[in-house]
């Protein structure tokens, strides 16, 4: 059997393996396995087939794949939750929201917080807030800037 067929059918062997667990790992070593393969079909000996799929198994790892987990494994799919899921959340003033030596009472989510004001002005019962900062279990808001006069 020819060698570039060996190398081809190895690339192809951890293509299926890569489908089968989604790992990014044995497809990098499948994109590597098809370099050897074209320098067997052009008459590489051997011992450079070992060596350009040792180095090509090594970029494609080091290079390759953390790319191909970005593209897998995409950091919008993330969903917020907690604490981070409060930031830019919209909230309605429950009670008159002051300065930090005077809180007001913000529904947000169903939830009722303690609040104070991002830039110290009053806001009036009633009106909607953008949450802007958390600390604790107090939410630092601002009046929502489509509801702002």
């Amino acid at each position: 059997m020819h060698a570039w067929l060996i190398w081809a059918l190895a690339a192809i062997a951890l293509l299926i393996g890569e489908v089968l667990t989604g790992t990014a790992f044995l497809i990098a070593l499948a994109v590597a396995a098809l370099v050897p393969a074209l320098a067997a079909a052009l008459g590489v000996g051997l011992v450079g087939q070992l060596a350009l799929f040792g180095a090509a198994a090594l970029l494609s790892l080091v290079k390759a794949r953390p790319l191909l987990d970005a593209l897998l494994h995409p950091a919008s799919r993330q969903v917020p939750t907690n604490v981070a899921a409060l930031h830019g959340a919209v909230g309605l003033v429950s009670e008159p929201v002051m300065d930090a030596l005077r809180p007001g009472r913000v529904a947000v989510g169903g939830d009722d917080w303690r609040a104070v004001a991002a830039d110290g002005r009053p806001i009036a019962a009633g009106e909607q807030v953008v949450v802007v900062e958390v600390q604790g279990v107090t939410l630092t808001v601002a009046r929502h800037p489509f509801m702002e006069g």
